[in-house]
């Protein structure tokens, strides 16, 4: 029977894993001050207002307001529950975690319900499946020997063919159809789920025949499509893709993106390349944060998903003119993106990455990559000399307009000067003509140069009651002792929080504090169920807390009866005024009775 995560096991999982580590699988981070900061992951910017406190193990948005702990994240970040996202964090800390499994929906107390919605967690399910039986079919039977034999004849080891899940799709126009009608699944959903197709007699089909299978995963891993091969000497389309579904759509998805996701932050840098044999024979060669587009040319959706983990990319396309054209179309796309640091790879023999492998080897591949980087003015240099003919003079002329508009990008004169000696050599020239040319210009904006300046934090103008309550609320959130002398003066008298979330976050601490746990805002969270009064409890505490030594809290508590008497009075002062536009006589004299009542009040204070 299943139960739910002890909690001394969410503890451990919360102390062995950090939310800085955590977080830079999905965003790109970088220091700025004591936190770090970076895009939100939860809505488009172009300007940095999420910050990430290593300090605090907490995350907040300046922008769209999302704050939370570790677990938080990732429940935002994938549509997963609190239990899954622990779990997950377990695993990824190598904390042992038994049998535990997800509870029901009815035993998890605190998880938000997953996104996915039934037919689309079939979808899923049976993707998973339909992988492992081809993958199967592949490495453990006579019928997967030729497709073996095949990808071995192309380089590939047992070790990334079991690492990329890769697998074969026999010449049967039923296995999958029976394997999924077997196991419950309905013909409709998996039709709509591009695992099988419909004949013209209404019956449903297995999509993939005599094909080598590639999943496609999302971004949490999942293989939510499938890319086949076909064999060589068998008729057909070279490769077949699964269609658009409610998983799968072309412009959002890239191969291995959550493969590569480690490599990338390791390296702090992303290699794209053309095709999914690129991305695997490269990995082979020791490049291992590649990711490829899925039949279709690089997106802005492609490029923004990246943008988010790195903003250092490397364009590895095909060495022949198709993919020099392609690289061109690539390159352009990230620079009107802004905040991107692009190089480019240019493969001689006009030879794709996954052929150069194998003709070079993999060692002569991995050099090249490390060494044959060249900045966009190079590659734009090198390209339009290709496809413009030098000999003419208006060519020239058009040529060199648009390299000086690109050197102009450029702010290091020694840069430049490389730049403009590349030029020279190419056209004849002379250079100071072309200094000269170039001062003419008006400078352009850096590609890169907009990237993370962090967004200012919006000054909220807060009323004196507002400023004493949160302050209290802060004192209580920093430190047990704070909180047990706020806690005797509010029983010892009739003091409250008179704003809701601030008297909402104290109806959460007194059962956190009086288990004994001590003063951890990550750890504090979890036991937060509303997300609001938790966004604020994050906001808060990314801000500044000012001076604490010596705090007085009599004289806190006394000001704070005194401001929510003056808040009262003026109240009463309103409904007052109200009350004589209404011509109520009588609502206006009980009004004024109560308002000399709390006036006598005040003045005893």
């Amino acid at each position: 029977m299943s139960r739910r995560i002890p909690e001394e096991l969410v503890t451990r999982i919360q102390q062995e894993n950090d939310i800085v580590d955590v977080v830079s699988d999905y965003v790109q981070l970088k220091k700025q001050g004591r936190n770090y900061s970076g895009l939100c992951p939860f809505h488009n910017e172009k300007t940095p207002s999420f910050s990430v406190s290593p300090e605090k193990q907490i995350f907040h948005c300046f922008g769209c307001g999302k704050g939370g702990n570790m677990f938080t994240f990732l429940m935002e970040s994938e549509g997963i529950s609190f239990q899954e996202a622990a779990l997950k964090l377990a695993e990824r800390s190598h904390i042992p975690i038994g049998d535990l499994k997800v509870t029901t929906s009815g035993e998890q107390t605190f998880q938000e319900p997953p996104i996915e919605d039934q037919e689309t967690h079939s979808m899923i399910e049976a993707h998973a499946l339909v992988a492992q039986l081809y993958h199967y079919i592949l490495t453990s039977t006579e019928e997967g020997t030729i497709a073996l034999d095949y990808l071995h004849e192309r380089g590939l080891t047992d070790e990334v063919i079991r690492e990329y899940n890769i697998g074969f799709a026999p010449k049967s126009w039923e296995l999958v159809t029976a394997f999924l009608e077997k196991r419950g699944f309905d013909y409709n959903v998996m039709i709509d789920a591009g695992l099988l197709a419909r004949r013209d007699d209404g019956n449903a089909v297995d999509r993939f025949r005599e094909r080598v299978m590639f999943p496609i995963t999302n971004d949490r891993g999942q293989t939510i499509a499938f890319s086949g091969r076909l064999l060589p000497d068998v008729e057909g389309p070279k490769y077949l893709n699964s269609p658009e579904t409610l998983l799968f759509n072309k412009r959002n998805v890239l191969f291995n993106f959550a493969a590569a996701r480690k490599a990338i932050r390791q390296t702090k840098s992303v290699t794209i390349f053309e095709g999914f044999m690129d991305v695997i024979a490269a990995s082979q060669a020791g490049v291992t944060n590649g990711v490829a587009s899925m039949g279709t040319s690089l997106t802005p959706e492609h490029i923004a998903k990246l943008k988010r983990v790195t903003d250092r990319l490397i364009v590895c396309y095909d060495g022949d003119s198709a993919g020099l054209n392609a690289t061109y179309k690539a390159v352009q796309l990230i620079q009107e993106a802004r905040g991107l640091n692009v190089k480019i790879i240019s493969l001689p023999e006009k030879l794709d990455p996954d052929e150069y492998i194998r003709k070079k080897g993999a060692e002569v591949f991995k050099d090249f990559y490390e060494q044959q980087q060249i900045e966009w003015p190079m590659f734009l240099m090198r390209y339009l000399g290709t496809i413009q003919d030098l000999n003419q003079a208006d060519e020239i002329a058009n040529y060199v307009d648009t390299l000086l508009d690109e050197i102009s990008r450029i702010d290091r004169p020694i840069e430049q000067e490389v730049y403009l000696t590349e030029l020279e050599q190419r056209t004849k020239i002379d250079k100071a003509v072309l200094r000269q040319q170039l001062a003419t210009r008006q400078p352009q904006t850096a590609y890169e140069e907009t990237f993370f300046q962090p967004q200012t934090q919006q000054v909220v103008k807060r009323t004196a009651l507002d400023k004493m309550e949160r302050y209290l609320v802060l004192l209580m959130l920093k430190d047990t002792q704070f909180f047990d002398q706020i806690q005797q003066k509010f029983e010892a008298s009739t003091l409250s929080f008179y704003h809701d979330d601030y008297q909402a976050i104290y109806t959460y601490l007194l059962p956190y504090y009086l288990q004994g746990n001590i003063a951890d805002v990550a750890q504090f969270l979890i036991e937060v169920k509303d997300e609001r009064v938790k966004n604020i409890i994050v906001e808060m505490e990314m801000e500044e807390l000012p001076n604490i030594e010596d705090v007085d809290i009599a004289d806190c508590c006394y000001q704070l009866d005194k401001l929510q008497r003056l808040q009262d009075f003026k109240r009463l002062k309103q409904e007052q005024i109200d009350a004589l536009n209404a011509n109520d006589s009588d609502k206006v004299r009980a009004i004024s009775l109560e308002i000399i009542s709390k006036k006598r009040a005040l003045d005893k204070l």
